[in-house]
């Protein structure tokens, strides 16, 4: 229950940080110029990791150089949104360990990250593994989905092109919540590109277990969201 609520913790302190900004500014307290110059640096990052969106990422409407694994299924679907992380966090915390020869591994409690798709509106990608759409308020819940290989063997949908750098995935969606947005239509999630956002190589310990401790590892992403246009 502790770690769960430290990691919880975490990912919303990295949301709720930006809520006085907004605020502070809207009502002109002392350091109001200072706080909207802040946002808008931060909206004006966005926007350049959105304009670059095309020459930093092929089309994702093409699957024809994706690994097999993850490439979409299903009949019908289409791109719905694609949208590159600006700024995000893999959250993992030291744990015992039944798997690893030390006794202890850093394990994924959360991913943590702020999107800007393509169309430039925002995306927060939380724990659950969740993803809402700030335009209209719908939300996604996914799963890592199956892959068949080619010794006939039910693996998850997921391939490492690089090995310093966490999975490809593709995901199936769970549950919609929120509202009939845009998200309530998507059903297949793919995480592409990758780079970063894999677990600490050290620090993982006794002492840090008992501690719950945990590490932040920024990473990058293209997010594809398929489904049937509404």
């Amino acid at each position: 229950m502790k770690s769960t609520i430290k990691y919880l913790l975490t990912s919303m302190l990295g949301l709720f940080a930006l809520v006085p900004l907004v605020l502070l500014a809207a009502c002109g307290g002392p350091d109001a110029a200072a706080l909207a110059n802040q946002s808008q640096g931060m909206d004006n990052a966005s926007q350049m990791a959105s304009s670059s969106h095309s020459k930093d990422y092929p089309d994702p409407s093409n699957q024809d150089k994706l690994p097999d694994s993850v490439k979409v299924k299903g009949d019908g679907l289409t791109v719905l949104l694609s949208a590159p992380v600006v700024q995000g966090s893999q959250i993992y915390e030291c744990q015992a360990s039944t798997t690893d020869a030390s006794g202890f591994a850093w394990k994924i409690q959360a991913p943590f990250a702020f999107l800007k798709a393509a169309d430039g509106h925002n995306v927060i990608h939380s724990t659950g593994p969740a993803w809402l759409y700030t335009q209209d308020g719908s939300i996604v819940l996914a799963a890592v989905g199956k892959f068949t290989d080619s010794t006939g063997a039910t693996v998850p949908a997921s391939a490492t092109p690089d090995k310093n750098s966490i999975a490809w995935l593709r995901l199936d969606v769970t549950e919609h919540k929120g509202s009939s947005g845009l998200f309530s239509n998507v059903e297949q999630i793919q995480r592409l590109y990758t780079k970063g956002g894999v677990a600490p190589s050290s620090g993982c310990n006794k002492n840090a277990a008992d501690r719950h401790v945990i590490q932040s590892v920024s990473y990058t992403a293209e997010y594809v969201f398929w489904g049937h246009k509404g």
